[in-house]
């Protein structure tokens, strides 16, 4: 099924960092989606039980579910994770990088893929985008994840997004990250440990800017939607990590009271249970899936 107004082709696949490896059963592939090149991983199983739509957060990319894709694919899911429009592999589309915009990508996807529903998992920011798809009038998601994300805008330590902004309507990505290599004591550092991560580095240098900068956007001006999403009647989850400080823990605990959705805390993880704890986040993913019947 072919979204209306939706391009889908299938191009050649996208070369991978060499650092993230596949098993067998995955690839990689860009696919035309409203004027835009998207760049897909997907891993289909032997075994199909159903199918997850895994959307990644703020600076992020596809490759952030690398550790915890497999192990969903290994219990009979087929996972797929794409690109923002603007960032990493896919192709850069200024001044179409609104929130209804990538939202409408996440539906499109699926619909080019002849998918229905479909698990959708939102990591962070992207937690926001994939709640705004679920919402859209015609969606066919059999549930919703809210993967460490909260209902409205998270917290902005010391104003570090709009100094994000700021920083990026001045220079390039490139400029941008060699100012940080050099700068991890000016506040403003993706890193972690201080270690320069070679995935990290090319996906940040190969997104575009203004979409960064909309992200922001779209976080500092995020409203709380709770309400909505427990009247449309979807099964919600909601996950986060133990030591997760981007949201308030209370306000995700919140959300899940209005939405009745069950809470499922990693032990020993922060804001990325999905690259700290891949095979604790697996777990509960799948037992909630399960728990919910097999899929089309």
């Amino acid at each position: 099924m072919k979204a209306s107004g939706a391009q889908s082709r299938y191009s050649e696949s996208v070369k991978l960092n060499p650092k993230v490896e596949l098993p067998t059963y995955a690839s990689t592939y860009t696919i035309d989606i409203n004027g835009a090149q998207l760049a897909l991983l997907d891993y289909v199983p032997t075994a199909y039980r159903g199918c997850v739509h895994l959307v990644h957060g703020f600076t992020g990319s596809k490759e952030d579910f690398s550790a915890l894709a497999p192990l969903i694919a290994e219990q009979g899911y087929r996972v797929i994770a794409h690109d923002h429009r603007g960032c990493h592999q896919s192709s850069h589309t200024p001044g179409a990088y609104s929130l209804s915009q990538l939202a409408s990508d996440v539906i499109s996807v699926q619909r080019a893929l002849g998918l229905s529903d479909v698990h959708l998992l939102g990591h962070s920011f992207g937690g926001l985008v994939a709640r705004h798809a679920a919402l859209q009038p015609g969606a066919t998601q059999a549930s919703l994840t809210l993967f460490c994300t909260g209902p409205a805008r998270p917290i902005d330590k010391d104003g570090w997004l709009e100094l994000m902004q700021d920083f990026l309507r001045d220079k390039s990505m490139v400029e941008a990250w060699d100012y940080m290599d050099g700068h991890s004591d000016h506040g403003i550092n993706f890193r972690t440990d201080g270690n320069v991560d070679s995935v990290m580095s090319s996906r940040w240098r190969e997104s575009d800017s203004t979409a960064i900068v909309e992200q922001a956007d779209i976080l500092l001006q995020a409203t709380d939607r709770s309400d909505e999403l427990a009247a449309s009647g979807l099964p919600v989850h909601v996950v986060y990590g133990e030591f997760d400080d981007a949201w308030p823990l209370a306000e995700q605990d919140r959300v899940a009271s209005v939405t009745h959705a069950p809470v499922s805390v990693i032990a020993d993880a922060g804001h990325c249970p999905n690259e700290e704890r891949p095979e604790a986040t697996a777990h509960v993913l799948v037992e909630f899936w399960n728990s919910l019947g097999t899929l089309r």
